[in-house]
């Protein structure tokens, strides 16, 4: 396991929803991209330094630094992995994410109280950023090698996450992406 303070780079979108447009605030476009291993998320600007990571063989942990750091826990969700399509139903609150070779992603979240019920602002902070999650789990995607440059990215049909513009492959996908987009 290990703790990573800083896993995301901020990210401009022209065209596609970001985190928190899908929250309701249709002028924002920035966010922050989270890339893990397979998958990505956009995480909100408003969690730029209030969030801390931690890694483990089969999920990552998001958590409220703030309360984390004060000993209270601070768990905002897990992105976990498992090799059965049922196996994320034992947990006792979850929400199925996606599939992809064989491996079943789900969001966990806890239980238990998180932050510290007599401090006003740790309690309202941790809130603030647990109200946003919705948002933020509706932009996972899963990421794909291109074949032709070995960059990655994202399905076009699901969200423009380009890291290689030169190659001709990526730009047909971006391409159809935006002509799809355009549409809706």
């Amino acid at each position: 396991m290990r703790k990573d303070w800083r896993k995301h780079r901020r990210v401009k979108w022209k065209n596609g929803a970001t985190a928190t447009e899908q929250l309701g605030e249709q002028s924002v476009t920035e966010a922050l991209l989270f890339e893990g291993e397979t998958f990505t998320l956009e995480l909100p600007l408003s969690w730029d330094g209030k969030y801390s990571l931690e890694v483990g063989p089969d999920y990552y942990a998001f958590y409220n630094i703030e309360n984390n750091m004060a000993g209270y826990g601070g768990k905002l969700f897990n992105i976990e992995m498992f090799g059965s399509v049922d196996a994320w139903k034992q947990l006792p609150a979850a929400q199925y994410l996606d599939e992809k070779d064989g491996v079943y992603y789900a969001a966990s979240f806890p239980t238990d109280v998180q932050f510290d019920p007599e401090d006003e602002e740790r309690k309202e902070n941790y809130y603030a950023m647990r109200d946003e999650m919705e948002g933020i789990l509706k932009t996972f995607r899963f990421q794909f090698l291109c074949q032709n440059c070995a960059a990655f990215f994202a399905k076009p049909e699901k969200q423009e996450l380009i890291r290689d513009k030169n190659c001709d492959l990526v730009n047909d996908y971006r391409k159809l992406y935006l002509e799809y987009r355009q549409g809706i």
